[in-house]
């Protein structure tokens, strides 16, 4: 299907080879048909590719056109969505805390060791305030939301919620990218009431 100079066309012919990903067939095109769909015959619901340009060989008449394979076309764009996402949301997940009146308002929200290793390379929001990594944390009484953001690639867990007594949910737990951690060392859940969404 073509559409060069407005008026709506067509042509038929056959698919002489693919090669990473690139048909290379014998439909005759005019000037200004490339994005034009390549479909299979019979089936102009079906489409196999679509159309990028010509090359016509020297010294032989024959010119061969190039379209590129329409299922390559879907599953990069597939791709691409699922990198975006995972590039949006990598090593951010959310930690919901509840404080009782009878703890202490700057509860840690992350064991000591953490905090230490990873100093430099932590940007926290707590309900809804953007706040470095630090020790002691002014949490209001009753639920508190923290977001945490890895800035670089995370190489230690260690004593990431040890000693933590707060700590009821963790969400988006599948976001934390852990490729590059070489120490889970004392990585304790406080709680057994602890919910993790994967």
């Amino acid at each position: 299907m073509q559409y060069p100079y407005g008026e709506l066309c067509h042509d038929s012919g056959i698919i002489i080879d693919a090669k990473n990903e690139i048909l290379i067939h014998s439909v005759s095109t005019s000037m200004g048909s490339s994005g034009s769909p390549l479909m299979k015959r019979y089936n102009i619901n079906y489409i196999i590719g679509i159309h990028r340009g010509g090359n016509e060989t020297p010294g032989n008449n024959n010119k061969y056109n190039f379209a590129t394979c329409f299922d390559a076309i879907i599953e990069d764009i597939k791709n691409q969505i699922s990198n975006k996402k995972i590039n949006e949301f990598e090593n951010a997940i959310n930690l919901i805390y509840e404080l009782s009146k009878d703890e202490d308002s700057n509860n840690n929200i992350f064991g000591e060791k953490f905090v230490e290793n990873n100093k430099e390379n932590i940007i926290l929001k707590i309900n809804g305030i953007e706040s470095e990594l630090i020790e002691k944390y002014n949490l209001k009484e009753g639920i508190n939301k923290i977001q945490i953001k890895i800035k670089n690639k995370l190489i230690s867990l260690k004593d990431m919620f040890n000693g933590v007594t707060s700590l009821i949910n963790i969400e988006e737990l599948k976001y934390l990218n852990t490729k590059e951690v070489n120490d889970f060392s004392y990585f304790h859940i406080c709680s057994i009431n602890v919910h993790y969404q994967i």
